[in-house]
């Protein structure tokens, strides 16, 4: 039997990529239909039929989708989709709710899957006490105040900057805070630390050493098939490869 799914998604190529995936699934999968904001949202799930899941971006063009969640009767199960590895995912893992971080894979969604197979029985009232706890959970967290300004070492010595100042955080054997101007600083945070308190409109994490500035991003060079190289400014000390599904949401941001 088909899994009748409602996509709820703003970006074009990130909704043909989850259908190509879905397509590919042992699985099938009955698109219902896709839509692009919060009002579409709402206005499709007050007049149609639950679906049997959902995939939902967090962040739609018109606002948080969770505000979608707040005025809609949802009955179904839920899979999460965000490009931000942060509060959120904290709340998903706490509820038990899928999530699929972008971008995503046919390796996650397969997973994300296989999880809603085992877990479809559960009886309705149990996904809206899900839903109803992860809202009220987010629902907190999104007061969270990012941070303005780091204390950074210079020597034995600390240096306030403010967040504006910084292009990107990298590791080392330390790690390290390259401003805009050049100067670089150690600091005495981790990358998934510091990761946390920016935010995320503001910086991405490129690989698993580096986060930067979306503005510090010069320019992405072709490295390989489907695979770019980034260049910042300032300079980065060695070449930045990019995976090709990062690669893919890259180049997206600006598109």
């Amino acid at each position: 039997m088909k899994i009748k799914t409602l996509i709820i998604e703003d970006e074009v190529i990130a909704t043909r990529h989850l259908i190509k995936i879905l397509q590919g699934l042992p699985q099938a999968f009955d698109i219902l239909a896709t839509c692009t904001s919060i009002k579409d949202s709402i206005h499709w799930l007050e007049n149609h039929e639950t679906p049997d899941l959902i995939f939902m971006d967090i962040h739609l063009s018109d606002g948080n989708s969770f505000d979608i969640i707040a005025t809609a009767t949802i009955t179904c199960p839920i899979i999460f989709i965000t490009a931000y590895d942060q509060y959120a995912i904290e709340a998903f893992k706490t509820t038990g709710i899928g999530y699929l971080l972008k971008p995503i894979s046919e390796e996650d969604v397969s997973q994300v899957i296989q999880k809603y197979n085992d877990q479809k029985e559960e009886i309705t009232i149990d996904w809206m006490i899900k839903n109803t706890d992860l809202l009220h959970r987010v629902a907190l967290k999104n007061t969270i105040e990012y941070k303005k300004q780091f204390l950074l070492k210079n020597g034995k010595q600390y240096v306030p900057v403010r967040i504006d100042q910084i292009a990107y955080f990298y590791r080392d054997d330390y790690v390290f805070v390259t401003l805009l101007d050049g100067t670089t600083y150690i600091i005495d945070q981790s990358l998934d630390q510091i990761h946390k308190s920016i935010h995320p409109e503001d910086f991405v994490r490129l690989h698993r050493k580096i986060i930067a500035r979306v503005t510090a991003i010069k320019s992405l060079q072709p490295y390989k098939p489907g695979r770019f190289s980034v260049i910042l400014t300032p300079p980065y000390k060695e070449p930045i490869y990019l995976s090709q599904e990062r690669s893919s949401w890259i180049r997206s941001l600006y598109t």
